[in-house]
């Protein structure tokens, strides 16, 4: 069975969340690297446990996505995959784990590029 290529947030959890994302990497992003459909991110290690608790709750509502989040000495790593089947919103998806808020697309798609 597969997992559904839509975000279960809208209205203002959705924004409250895009604005989270946003936030922390803005005052907290180290450093990045674009693989195709892969971000992967450093965070500062002060972030942790905000990191953590955000990436829990990512997979919640965006079940689609894969997130690998790890601890190193360095920094927190995150490495977030979109799938094969929404690579025409990677952009989208992505731009907000990197301090950007992606404009809307218009239709039925939410800010995240996710389909609602």
């Amino acid at each position: 069975m597969s997992v559904p290529i839509a975000c279960t947030l809208s209205g203002p959890d959705l924004q409250g969340r895009l604005s989270a994302i946003a936030a922390l990497a803005r005052h907290a992003l180290l450093g990045h690297e674009r693989q195709g459909p892969t971000l992967r991110v450093r965070y500062d290690l002060g972030v942790a446990a905000e990191l953590e608790k955000l990436v829990a709750q990512e997979r919640i509502c965006c079940a689609f996505l894969d997130f690998d989040l790890a601890g190193r000495a360095d920094a927190v790593h995150l490495d977030i995959t979109v799938p094969a089947q929404a690579a025409e919103f990677v952009d989208t998806l992505l731009a907000h784990f990197l301090g950007e808020r992606a404009a809307p697309t218009g239709g039925t798609a939410a800010p995240c590029g996710c389909q609602h």
